[in-house]
């Protein structure tokens, strides 16, 4: 055998192992979650999806509970509204920050890292979950940061 054909059937090994634990449209076991705690989805996706004992929350940002207006206009305020929204959210699932794994954070502007990086410590207390943080162009509703997670039932 090959190198390319080992290569080629590791990587078709891993994929299969990785889609047999992921919420894949279609696949058995996926739940489809909601909570009016919080502002509704703004566009076509859910609010959360669970498969076992993950859920998977869409990005979140600083909307009020109608999803008509941003709450606070520094990077601080909208990480802390961003993070309450993920508080009641978390809670509708019966779910706690020490529950989540894995956090992906959108920054319209990476100056601002320090200012979010101290509210967002302020969430996780203990055992904080992996974090990517990265700049993008722009967030819906013109935001200035969107976290989106991932939770672990207990």
């Amino acid at each position: 055998m090959t190198i390319q054909k080992v290569m080629t059937a590791s990587c078709t090994a891993v994929l299969a192992m990785t889609l047999a634990g992921c919420a894949v449209p279609g696949m058995k076991g996926k739940e489809v979650l909601s909570t009016d705690r919080t502002y509704p989805a703004i566009g076509p996706y859910s609010q959360m999806i669970g498969h076992g004992k993950l859920i998977w929350f869409s990005g979140v940002i600083a909307l009020n509970r109608e999803g008509t207006a941003l709450q606070g206009t520094t990077t601080e305020e909208q990480t802390r509204a961003t993070l309450e929204n993920i508080k009641l959210q978390l809670h509708s699932q019966g779910l706690d920050f020490v529950d989540v794994i894995s956090a992906t954070v959108y920054m319209k502007d990476l100056n601002d890292f320090a200012a979010m990086n101290r509210v967002y410590a302020e969430y996780f207390k203990q055992a904080p979950p992996v974090r990517s943080t990265v700049e993008v162009a722009r967030i819906p509703r013109d935001a200035k940061i969107e976290i989106a997670i991932v939770a672990a039932r207990r």
